[in-house]
């Protein structure tokens, strides 16, 4: 028998982080968790909503406890959006280790939480990780991910088939790269399109994004993630409903809540994530 806790996934066309099941309130960590994975994860979720982000230290020993595809899956999006630093480690040591399996689920899922944190000396990993694994289905996910990061809007670098070579693909990833480092001064900074990243400049890209044909859902779901906002209404039935959504967020530019957001910080339910 199945948790009463187990779910089909965050839908970022529907209600995201707000369609995740809720544990009681008397139900806390951590002696009813035992033998619940996604009880647990639903109190890592809520403790995280709060602001208690060490609860998530042990996120990664949770994610192994199953093979179920759909629990990794929250796994992961949690730990990239509130992931301190000490649990990505763990997550970097496994992207470098050469005695890894070459392909594997957890390849991608890692991939994208260190995508999801978005600091830009962790590029060069990113871009190891998919050469490594090129050949196999679905990593050149990971290169969305690079462009995510390095680019206005997803382009050239999202599509490493566009390039003569591989080589030339990873060239043109570091070429890019560097020229963030050297307008940056730094590697250890948060980018996002090509920026850095800031929540209030994150409202805005969606402003702008919304005017365009394709709108892309991790807009709203970072949006969601960084300021707790309930989105839910950026869709309905799955489809975008841009006058809507834009809605919501003028009503957050236009707010005293945008002024809390700190350009260059990371923040998860409007808590800044340490780091």
């Amino acid at each position: 028998m199945g948790s009463p806790f187990e779910f089909e996934g965050i839908d970022w066309e529907g209600r995201g982080y707000f369609g995740c099941p809720q544990p009681p309130s008397a139900d806390r960590f951590p002696a009813r968790n035992a033998g619940d994975p996604w009880l647990t994860w639903a109190n890592m979720l809520e403790a995280a909503k709060r602001g208690e982000f060490s609860r998530l230290s042990s996120l990664m020993d949770l994610y192994w406890q199953t093979k179920d595809h759909v629990f990794r899956q929250l796994c992961s999006i949690l730990l990239g959006d509130a992931g301190l630093d000490d649990c990505l480690s763990k997550i970097e040591g496994y992207l470098k280790s050469p005695g890894q399996p070459i392909y594997s689920d957890n390849a991608l899922n890692f991939c994208r939480i260190i995508a999801a944190r978005g600091r830009l000396s962790d590029v060069p990993l990113l871009l190891n990780a998919f050469l490594q694994r090129a050949s196999v289905r679905d990593m050149d996910m990971v290169c969305l991910y690079i462009s995510r990061l390095l680019e206005p809007e997803i382009g050239r670098l999202a599509e490493p088939s566009e390039f003569p070579s591989l080589e030339e693909y990873a060239a043109s990833v570091m070429r890019r790269y560097s020229e963030l480092a050297e307008r940056f001064k730094t590697l250890d900074v948060f980018v996002y399109g090509g920026e850095r990243f800031g929540v209030v400049r994150l409202a805005e890209k969606i402003l702008v994004e919304l005017r365009e044909p394709w709108f892309s859902m991790d807009l709203r779901a970072k949006f969601e993630a960084s300021t707790g906002i309930d989105c839910s209404r950026f869709y309905q039935s799955g489809v975008l409903q841009p006058l809507t959504a834009a809605a919501i967020v003028e009503q957050f530019l236009e707010s005293p809540d945008s002024a809390h957001y700190e350009d260059g910080v990371r923040y998860f339910f409007k808590h800044r994530l340490p780091g």
